[in-house]
């Protein structure tokens, strides 16, 4: 594609409480790329909302991601402008880093004329992110599962977003980056912590797949990651257990946090939570989202939707 397109890719969900690096889900929150390509070989980012002051324009996910794509497909990496709205936060475990990596390489497989097979976009998103359980629904959408052989192969399978189904974030006002949330973690455990995440897990996917909602308040428990990571979220286990109380069917961490992921089937009221939040001088945003069935996609000039990969 020559001309200039337009990019949106959805931020994700992942671990999905005990589906730690295993499993995450498209939100109905997005980043948005305007692609133009240009006759020099300049690599040119702008960008405004969420980090627009932190993101160099040279030495980013996004240009990295559209360079390696290039490397991947032994071609030149032509030049090209990149005007980016952001609006998924940095280091709150909603996707940021997997929004800009699969940006990087759809925008590089649009100006190279979508030479990018399902498999090989969601490769090389995989390598570069280290998991495939963000990537995966940046680039496809739904709730997405996920692992790795011991070649790094892929292996991935997609549920639609099950009818009745919403998100709610719970976002506080300070950060947690993931190299910190992975550092908490143990190197090993218990046979009893094993099976008690892989039983849950497996309970998750039948509840996701079967849409047997009431199941997920019990499956989406972990003892892998958040039992490590929720200290360094001051005050979100208290907010989740409020979330739970208001008649919320899980509340698992987002991501690496400090997020938690709201799962209802009823809308949620979070004034409570936030009055709660700000008396112990949090500040708490909440946006209530859609669980979104598609991701990253090419917009039109009459405002169509087109998947960039099925």
């Amino acid at each position: 594609m020559r001309g200039p397109f337009h990019l949106r890719i959805p931020g994700t969900s992942a671990n999905l409480g005990p589906g730690f690096d295993a499993a995450g889900l498209a939100l109905g929150l997005y980043n948005e790329v305007m692609v133009t390509p240009t006759p020099s070989a300049e690599i040119i980012v702008e960008v405004s909302g969420e980090g627009g002051g932190q993101v160099d324009p040279h030495h980013n996910l996004i240009v990295d991601a559209y360079r390696r794509t290039f490397a991947r497909l032994h071609k030149a990496v032509p030049g090209v402008r990149m005007a980016c709205i952001n609006r998924i936060p940095f280091a709150r475990g909603i996707g940021s880093s997997s929004a800009a990596i699969v940006a990087g390489i759809a925008a590089a497989h649009m100006v190279s004329g979508q030479p990018l097979s399902t498999r090989e976009a969601i490769s090389l998103a995989t390598a570069m992110d280290g998991h495939p359980d963000n990537v995966l629904p940046a680039i496809l959408g739904g709730i997405c599962l996920g692992c790795q052989d011991r070649h790094a192969r892929v292996y991935w399978h997609k549920i639609a977003p099950p009818e009745g189904l919403q998100a709610t974030l719970l976002i506080p006002d300070y950060a947690l980056a993931t190299a910190k949330a992975r550092q908490v973690m143990p190197d090993s455990y218990s046979r009893a912590d094993a099976v008690y995440n892989l039983s849950h897990y497996g309970l998750a996917v039948a509840a996701f797949m079967s849409g047997k909602l009431d199941l997920l308040k019990e499956a989406l428990k972990d003892r892998m990651h958040e039992p490590y990571r929720l200290p360094l979220m001051p005050g979100m286990a208290e907010l989740r257990e409020m979330a739970l109380e208001a008649g919320a069917l899980a509340a698992p961490v987002s991501g690496a946090g400090s997020t938690v992921l709201v799962l209802s089937d009823q809308a949620i009221d979070t004034a409570p939570l936030i009055e709660w939040a700000a008396s112990q001088d949090i500040s708490l945003r909440t946006l209530a989202l859609p669980i979104v069935a598609q991701g990253v996609h090419l917009i039109d000039d009459k405002e169509t939707e087109m998947v960039v990969w099925p």
